[in-house]
């Protein structure tokens, strides 16, 4: 191999874990939606919390009896 490959194939393998380290974006978004979730419950933001929910959001938290939408997410027995 030339001298030329074998350095351009050195820079590829040294450059290789400072590549493979960065997120795509769509990682960093969910990271990002992640950290605003973890703000907002340590924070008892509970409009911001709200507003990080779908608007047709469906859930049955361990504390209520009966599923719950969007509106009623943030309510103490829903």
């Amino acid at each position: 191999m030339s001298r030329i490959a074998c350095l351009a194939m050195l820079a590829l393998v040294l450059a290789s874990p400072l590549i493979a380290r960065q997120s795509p974006p769509d990682e960093k978004d969910l990271w990002s939606l992640e950290d605003n979730y973890w703000r907002c419950v340590q924070s008892s933001d509970l409009e911001r919390y709200r507003n990080l929910w779908h608007s047709d959001f469906l859930g049955w938290p361990l504390s209520n009896p009966e599923p719950v939408r969007k509106e009623h997410i943030t309510s103490p027995t829903g």
